[in-house]
């Protein structure tokens, strides 16, 4: 009987032991790390795709600028053309003026000089 209880003593000192073991690894425990090692992943890989989100809408931000500087450049450039434009035109205009108030001059002159040779005969 002896040996049965000492077998016995063994056998229970081994479940418990056992038992004291998976108690360290407590199923509950162990699946919520593992939730929380899962839910870390997640929000690392929701964060990187953030961040890659991010970055895309930075990359077009940029591209959108760019195209409107590029725009902005080619108004400036149609806007100086068309000021040339507006000022060479307005020289011409100048010009054409003081033209005619030269022909104007020279016909007031001829009149001038007809009248006189016309007094003269």
């Amino acid at each position: 009987m002896r040996r049965r209880r000492r077998r016995s003593l063994d056998e229970s000192v081994d479940v418990i032991k056992a038992a004291g073991e998976s108690s360290q690894i407590d199923p509950s425990v162990f699946i919520e790390q593992q939730r929380q090692l899962l839910n870390e992943v997640r929000l690392s890989r929701e964060k990187d795709q953030h961040e890659e989100n991010l970055q895309r809408q930075l990359s077009e931000m940029e591209q959108w600028v760019k195209r409107m500087e590029e725009q902005l450049t080619e108004k400036d450039r149609e806007l100086e053309n068309s000021e040339r434009v507006t000022s060479e035109r307005q020289q011409q205009s100048i010009n054409f003026q003081r033209q005619l108030t030269e022909k104007k001059l020279q016909e007031a002159s001829l009149h001038e000089q007809l009248r006189e040779k016309g007094q003269q005969q």
